[in-house]
């Protein structure tokens, strides 16, 4: 456990009982104990390793106390600890304000967990400043990479916003940990969603041909949304030729060179054109010259780079 000035002081005042803590926090600031009491909230047990070492950074304190030690933090005593110090009315403002930072945390963290590209295809179509207070929460990498995926006014728009940011006003915490919440009932539907195309693709597949195409055809008369989704699951390498230029752009940016060059190499001259068109001639050398050499991976190794970009692909075509 990393343990900083404000993590000790949280943990020292947990173990020096409610009395003893109540005396120091009287000669604290409001900011100063939102700070200690957040970290506090954040505990619910303290390790004997972890109360040595702080109590041993307070070597008489700990000589007068230790019997009344107190290792499991509860929300009676963090209740009791505000009160005795701030009064019953800014005890409970502050306790509150504490549990919304801690909801919008454990939301957002669940977020993290999702796909990129499924969180695009869910916010896309928010206010920019949610979007952006959204990446503000977010960590870095996952920010940077939904922020890739938007499209480019949105994106500066975005980072405008993020740039003149100074706080949930406008939105405010509970609308906003309200917000994170449907994006994550949308996110894990679309799921769900993905598995029954995955099924009828997997239907497809096994009649004819042209009892397949009639189906799509008539799909896209009666559902086109639906008809495209299932379409971009179907989607297979050879199909790069016919999308729009904008995707191979994005594709040529976000995939590593080397690997899309070994899975080029054995396509026809028709798809390693459509790419020719949208790299820069730097590339295009680059790739021209893998191309005249030996393919040097297994098959197996091969066929999972192809999986891998057919998945990159159609994540693309999904949000889009």
């Amino acid at each position: 456990m990393n343990l900083n000035g404000k993590k000790k002081s949280a943990i020292l005042l947990a173990l020096i009982g409610i009395e003893k803590a109540t005396e120091i926090l009287k000669e604290l600031s409001f900011e100063e104990i939102e700070s200690i009491v957040i970290h506090m909230s954040n505990m619910s047990f303290i390790s004997d390793d972890i109360a040595n070492q702080v109590l041993s950074e307070f070597t008489d304190l700990f000589h007068k106390n230790a019997k009344k030690c107190e290792n499991v933090i509860s929300k009676n005593f963090i209740l009791s600890l505000l009160k005795k110090s701030l009064g019953e009315n800014d005890a409970n403002v502050l306790l509150n304000k504490i549990q919304d930072k801690k909801n919008i945390f454990n939301s957002i963290k669940k977020l993290q967990g999702i796909d990129s590209l499924k969180i695009v295809d869910a916010i896309k179509n928010e206010h920019p400043q949610i979007i952006a207070t959204i990446l503000l929460y977010l960590n870095r990498n996952k920010a940077a990479d939904i922020l890739s995926f938007l499209e480019d006014k949105l994106s500066l728009d975005i980072v405008k916003r993020i740039a003149k940011f100074s706080g949930l006003k406008k939105i405010g915490e509970i609308e906003f940990i309200e917000i994170i919440n449907n994006l994550l009932d949308i996110c894990q539907g679309s799921v769900f969603n993905k598995k029954g195309i995955i099924t009828v693709v997997e239907l497809l597949k096994l009649i004819k041909k042209d009892k397949e195409e009639k189906l799509l055809n008539d799909l896209i008369i009666s559902d086109k949304k639906l008809a495209q989704k299932i379409k971009t699951e179907m989607f297979e390498i050879s199909d790069i030729k016919n999308l729009d230029d904008k995707y191979i752009q994005r594709l040529v940016k976000m995939y590593p060179l080397d690997e899309l060059f070994e899975i080029i190499k054995i396509e026809k001259d028709e798809l390693k054109e459509k790419f020719y068109k949208n790299m820069s001639q730097e590339n295009i050398d680059r790739m021209k010259n893998f191309c005249s050499r030996e393919l040097s991976i297994s098959h197996d190794m091969l066929q999972k780079k192809r999986n891998k970009l057919l998945n990159l692909i159609k994540n693309i075509l999904y949000s889009s």
